[in-house]
């Protein structure tokens, strides 16, 4: 209730809402009926979803000290691909930056 709320104060401010998943463990995924469940809350709201390659599910190994907190490295690849994700969201390039996300499997892409 409190998420719907705030999305309809962006939507009646012009403010632009865009939601996306939580980061977690690759081995132990959200529910699909849950994830359902969020992403209608931002339909339902008049705001837009973003959904990253790999539903922003990494190995435990990428994490420092719980499913919130990516590593540095984790963390860069994460954000970047994020910005990249929103380019045509928000019709703007973002300037180059590093290799892409890699695969959840592959821990040591990012840290290279």
């Amino acid at each position: 209730a409190e998420i719907a709320r705030f999305l309809r104060w962006a939507r009646a401010h012009r403010v632009r809402a865009i939601g996306g998943w939580p980061t977690g463990f690759a081995d132990s995924p959200m529910p699909d009926a849950t994830r359902a469940a969020i992403r209608a809350v931002y339909a339902e709201n008049g705001a837009a979803f973003l959904e990253l390659p790999g539903r922003s599910l990494y190995p435990r190994r990428a994490f420092f000290d719980s499913p919130d907190h990516l590593s540095e490295p984790w963390q860069i690849a994460h954000s970047w691909a994020l910005a990249r994700a929103l380019e045509p969201v928000l019709g703007e390039r973002v300037s180059a930056g590093p290799r892409p996300l890699p695969a959840p499997g592959d821990a040591e892409a990012a840290l290279r």
